[in-house]
């Protein structure tokens, strides 16, 4: 991963999380990746920071993209970089958890926006 500038990330919904993708954006990889695989709709964002696929021929057509378009692939590799270098930290994850945790005790919403424990959408 860290010689690659895209990651192709083609499992499905049975891959669970896929920590995979958070590897390849530590790795500054621009992402092309299953839109079911679990992790994929948290880290990928609104096409910001790679794609997302849903069938063979879209994931063809975003590759394509990204091999031809070397900003477009720059943008995306810098983004996912400082998306789970800044927002998927191990101390966020400890204060999103806790947060959690806290608001489940109260009977309330969390309202963790983004990063460990948000909700997707």
């Amino acid at each position: 991963m860290e010689k690659a500038n895209i990651f192709i990330a083609t499992s499905g919904k049975k891959e669970a999380w896929g920590a995979v993708v958070n590897e390849a954006m530590n790795s500054a990889c621009a992402i092309v990746a299953n839109e079911k695989m679990g992790s994929v709709p948290f880290l990928i964002g609104n096409n910001d920071r790679g794609y997302m696929y849903k069938n063979y021929k879209d994931l063809e057509n975003k590759v394509k993209k990204l091999i031809d378009d070397k900003e477009l692939r720059n943008i995306f590799s810098k983004n996912a970089y400082t998306y789970i270098t800044e927002k998927w930290t191990e101390n966020i994850a400890a204060e999103n958890l806790i947060k959690l945790f806290e608001a489940v005790m109260k009977g309330e919403d969390a309202n963790i926006k983004e990063g460990p424990a948000s909700k997707v959408g």
